[in-house]
């Protein structure tokens, strides 16, 4: 039974008892304020429909309902009662002249068919009854609402976004939630409850069980949208340094060098649907989107072309260099709903009815799914507007053609705008470059960003004003010039140059050893890589080879974790295979794990970056790393033999073995994606054959032993792997060693 069907319950019991109990008081008063009848307007045959009414109200509960059994006694008696007195007024109502006099005294009413004992019980049981319903109903509404605000506390924790308009939705759930516990607490506190304020309480916690309903069902509906990779390509992504790309957001300026800089306000503000940010590679072009995207600037632009309706802004940063799903279309479709839904939660019955009904275990969302929602999306009939902000298509792993063609088609309601960025391929300049006042080139507009850059970081060291005084201070700004004009707009230069510039005064370089350093990097961005690699100090070349050539042939981004594990390799190549440390040193590592790549220059810890990673599988870099690595070094062994030391070091968490039917892919994700990653490295390991296929069989071995001990501990439930194991079993041979 639902908890306010009892109330509901106990309810008709109290206005039962209430409205007996005041016609024993005052009846012609009481039936007055109750009808609005004058007294001389009160007659038998409007109390036998009263009674009739409370009858049927008082309907015997079942014996298996979930109803408290004092109510159900209470009810059961009520209803005796009720029916006795109609009883005895459908006789007086039948005798001719009765049903229409008006009569002042209802104990002498009752009097001519029970006796005075009698009607001293009822009135006895009736005050009993009425001040048992009073603190019944006290206490059920106050469990009522300490239920609510444990559910409210439990929504609270599902919440893992919070934006304003989140915020603001659950502050006025438990505001609601407040307000009506102490109402219930004033109630308590004087024992009685009029049927106005039980009226006012119920409709109160209906509408807030409701509305706390609504927004679960909305949080799980947006919460299977949203994936963990989601927010980490945007957080990845440099922040723009102070003042760079601000021309984006200014009025036209037509000054030397920034022609067009004013295209993208113009573009915010009218009706024109697409736009296209494009730039050469390491120009700054992602830098630029979340710059544009996270400015409250540019949602003020926007809403002079969104008039008075409501605006939302979604996006999505695509990486090339990241899991499947930040490259691929679904990535995109969850992202750009999710934002929507977010915005717009009351789209979500219309747009997936199935998943709102029944969000207590939402199903894998497929393409079909995302693209039909979206799409319906662009042909309702919206008074909310909507701008997309997508980054990185050349990054997007499916077909560039196919999703210019339905973001072209996305745009076409008045109510999108669509902004995309890429690099200046020819499917993106067929697609997107055919206005001029639709499209910027990023390093055609950055040489002041880029002077601002240069100047800021080499001014925050605190040699730079010691070796650019005096008779240098012309040269530093000739020097700074030089940096900038031979960037030619691309951003990813300057960071390097400015860098290792900052390194040289670390290494109390004079002002002419840094011209030197200057004068020493090639323009060209990918010999400048090259450069950076050569210049490592020759003792740590295998290490910084090995660990490019293990990042570029990973399926997905790896944690500093497993760069620890390919540490080890160097030391012990067979380091899988003992018992490995699960303590202090890994949880050092998580804190400091720039100092283990350090070894590898900039170019590892901007690995995550389309340029860089694009470089390092080029032939010639593949080439070089190979002839750095040491000899028979197998990227895809050293990831088997990392993977398998991280699932047997490793602690999953997992749901209790006894209850519902546990799910490996559901409850312990970790444990499935290791075990699939683990044999896509073991079988391209062993496509190499000789020595390195050898080695992946004793790997293989291994794993199934540490398996079956993993499952022995409980460190993972055996259903997982349809094993039944005894506590007791001996595993032979030695420990392959787990987490105890």
């Amino acid at each position: 039974m639902e908890p306010l069907a009892a109330v509901a319950l106990a309810g008709n019991v109290l206005q039962f008892a209430e409205f007996v109990g005041r016609l024993f008081k005052d009846t012609c008063r009481i039936y007055a304020s109750v009808s609005g009848l004058t007294p001389n307007d009160l007659h038998i045959q409007d109390i036998c429909t009263k009674l009739g009414s409370f009858s049927a109200q008082l309907q015997s509960v079942p014996s298996h309902s979930s109803a408290p059994s004092d109510l159900r006694d209470c009810i059961a008696a009520c209803k005796k009662d009720c029916d006795n007195l109609l009883a005895i007024m459908k006789v007086l109502a039948a005798k001719k002249g009765n049903s229409q006099r008006p009569w002042k005294s209802f104990s002498a009413v009752l009097s001519h068919k029970m006796k005075a004992g009698e009607i001293e019980d009822l009135k006895s049981r009736i005050k009993d009854r009425q001040h048992l319903m009073s603190l019944m109903l006290s206490d059920m509404l106050n469990v009522r609402v300490r239920v609510i605000s444990e559910e409210l506390s439990q929504l609270q924790s599902t919440i893992t976004d919070w934006t304003d308009r989140t915020t603001t939705w659950f502050q006025m759930l438990s505001n609601t939630q407040q307000s009506l516990s102490q109402q219930v607490q004033t109630l308590i506190r004087h024992e009685s409850i009029s049927q106005n304020d039980l009226e006012s309480i119920c409709s109160g916690l209906k509408d807030l069980s409701i509305d706390a309903r609504e927004c679960q069902q909305t949080m799980n509906v947006l919460n299977s949208l949203d994936y963990e990779e989601r927010p980490k390509r945007h957080s990845n992504i440099p922040k723009a340094h102070a003042a760079t790309f601000a021309w984006g957001l200014q009025q036209d300026n037509l000054s030397e060098g920034q022609g067009s800089s004013g295209c993208f306000r113009r573009w915010l503000s009218d009706d024109s649907k697409l736009f296209w940010v494009s730039g050469k590679p390491g120009s700054g072009k992602s830098t630029f989107m979340k710059f544009v995207s996270d400015k409250k600037e540019t949602k003020e632009c926007l809403r002079k072309w969104a008039g008075h309706r409501e605006l939302i802004l979604a996006r999505h940063f695509f990486t090339i260099y990241g899991t499947a799903i930040e490259r691929s279309l679904e990535g995109l479709l969850r992202s750009l709903l999710h934002d929507i839904l977010e915005g717009e939660s009351k789209l979500i019955p219309k747009l997936l009815p199935t998943r709102w009904t029944n969000t207590s275990k939402q199903s894998p969302w497929t393409h079909s799914e995302l693209e039909s929602a979206l799409r319906a999306v662009a042909k309702m009939d919206l008074s909310t507007y909507i701008c997309f902000f997508i980054d990185g298509l050349d990054e997007y792993s499916g077909d560039h053609l196919e999703i210019c063609q339905t973001l072209k088609e996305l745009s076409k309601p008045t109510f999108i705008k669509v902004c995309v960025s890429s690099r200046p391929w020819n499917v993106f300049e067929d697609a997107f470059g055919n206005s001029r006042e639709s499209k910027l080139y990023i390093h055609e507009l950055t040489h002041e960003d880029i002077l601002h850059y240069t100047q800021a970081r080499l001014s925050e060291h605190p040699r730079w004003s010691f070796v650019s005084s005096g008779p240098d201070a012309a040269d530093s700004q000739s020097l700074i010039r030089e940096v900038v004009d031979r960037s030619m707009g691309v951003f990813l230069w300057v960071f390097l140059v400015t860098r290792l510039l900052r390194e040289g005064l670390n290494n109390d370089d004079t002002f002419s050893d840094l011209q030197r350093r200057v004068s020493s990097y090639p323009d060209d961005l990918e010999e400048f890589f090259k450069h950076i690699l050569s210049s490592v100090d020759s003792f740590y070349h295998e290490k910084m080879a090995g660990t490019l050539m293990v990042a570029c042939d990973a399926e997905e981004p790896l944690d500093i974790q497993m760069f620890v594990f390919l540490d080890q390799e160097y030391d012990d190549e067979n380091y899988a295979l003992r018992p490995p440390v699960y303590d202090a040193r890994l949880d050092g590592y998580n804190y400091d794990g720039d100092s283990y790549l350090a070894a590898s220059g900039p170019i590892a810890r901007r690995i995550n970056g389309r340029t860089v990673f694009d470089f390092l599988r080029t032939p010639e870099m593949a080439r070089f790393l190979r002839e750095k690595a040491r000899a028979n070094f197998c990227s895809s062994l050293s990831l088997l033999r990392a993977r398998l030391a991280w699932f047997k070091s490793t602690a999953f968490h997992q749901r209790d073995r006894s209850g519902e039917e546990l799910d490996l892919i559901e409850d312990v994700p970790e444990v499935a994606e290791g075990l699939r990653e683990a044999a896509r490295y073991a079988r391209l390991a062993s496509d190499e054959g000789g020595d390195i296929e050898v080695a992946v069989s004793a790997l293989l071995d291994n794993a199934e032993l540490g398996i079956a001990e993993m499952v022995r501990t409980n460190q993972i439930p055996a259903q997982y792997f349809g094993l039944e194991l005894p506590n007791s079993l001996e595993i032979p041979g030695s420990n392959p060693g787990v987490v105890e």
